[in-house]
């Protein structure tokens, strides 16, 4: 899922380019805090110094001096640090789709929970900032009119768009071999214009299949190659898979249809190079950034 990629692309960049001199991960467990280790050895090596802050442990956190945690919903680690020095560290939250209960809700927790105006959450847009001070505002008038409140610290929210490791992505010789293996894997001729669309095949939490449909039926009968939808992602359960296939068989029958599965590391790795444009009709209500026509970019795809 994209909170998954983003994460892992920060995690990836910070463990590569941050100039300190000890990594630190709190972890709940040294089998967490193992598995940290395997991630900055595959990305800085092996020999880097590391240390774990275990929960609760408020004195090594104000030693660092912030924790980031990898969710706009940082309210219950306030309520740990006011064990403490509320003033020891600050916490740092970043967002990802904000139109879940469950999110809407956190983002109006972190009004009640003990959040400091050092804290912060990192919006990735400027849609993200608006739903964020939109909510926060009615909880503030909630919490006024409702018990009288005059004291009601926010959290900074400074805006940091997503961003690819634009070096993870083949050019060269190497793009031209893994694009001429990929296509012939597929039985994708030289020909052939190839629209690629990346992501989790979901009609309601995604995208809906039907006007990409659409707009390829519509460019098969006026160009006089055979154009190739080359979906890569992932199905929910089988009644997703057949709706969408269906729906590609009523709607583009002029148009080949190729599903790979997103979720393989290789096809993930190479399916950039097959592709000629890459297209996104995402349409969906938690939409906040959109992270592949960045990669897509980052691949020299038009989009």
């Amino acid at each position: 899922m994209g909170l998954n990629a983003a994460n892992e692309g920060f995690l990836d960049g910070f463990v590569r380019h941050a100039d300190v001199d000890t990594l630190v991960a709190h972890t709940r467990s040294r089998e967490e805090f193992a598995a940290f280790g395997e991630i900055v050895g595959e990305a800085r090596g092996t020999g880097f110094p590391l240390a774990r802050i275990a929960p609760g442990d408020n004195a090594a956190l104000g030693r660092v001096g912030a924790l980031l945690h990898p969710f706009p919903g940082f309210g219950p680690l306030a309520w740990n640090r006011r064990f403490g020095d509320s003033r020891a560290y600050s916490l740092l939250g970043i967002t990802h789709t904000t139109a879940t209960h469950a999110v809407m809700d956190s983002i109006g927790n972190l009004l009640v929970a003990p959040v400091e105006p050092w804290d912060a959450v990192v919006c990735t847009s400027t849609a993200v900032r608006r739903t964020y001070e939109g909510v926060l505002s009615h909880w503030e008038e909630y919490l006024v009119s409702r018990l009288g409140a005059t004291r009601l610290p926010r959290p900074e929210l400074p805006i940091i768009p997503l961003g690819v490791d634009t070096a993870k992505f083949a050019a060269g010789a190497a793009a031209e071999a893994a694009r001429a293996r990929l296509r012939g894997r597929l039985g994708i001729g030289e020909g052939d214009i190839v629209v690629l669309w990346m992501g989790r095949f979901n009609h309601a939490a995604k995208a809906h299949p039907i006007p990409a449909c659409l707009a390829l039926e519509s460019l098969a009968r006026q160009v006089p190659a055979r154009i190739v939808h080359l979906q890569a992602g992932w199905f929910a359960d089988a009644d997703m898979e057949n709706s969408f296939k269906d729906a590609a068989r009523v709607f583009a029958p002029g148009v080949h249809q190729v599903f790979v599965d997103g979720r393989q590391p290789d096809v993930r790795r190479d399916v950039w190079t097959a592709a000629d444009i890459f297209m996104s009709l995402s349409d969906n209500l938690q939409e906040t950034f959109g992270l592949t026509p960045i990669e897509a970019m980052a691949a020299g795809l038009p989009v």
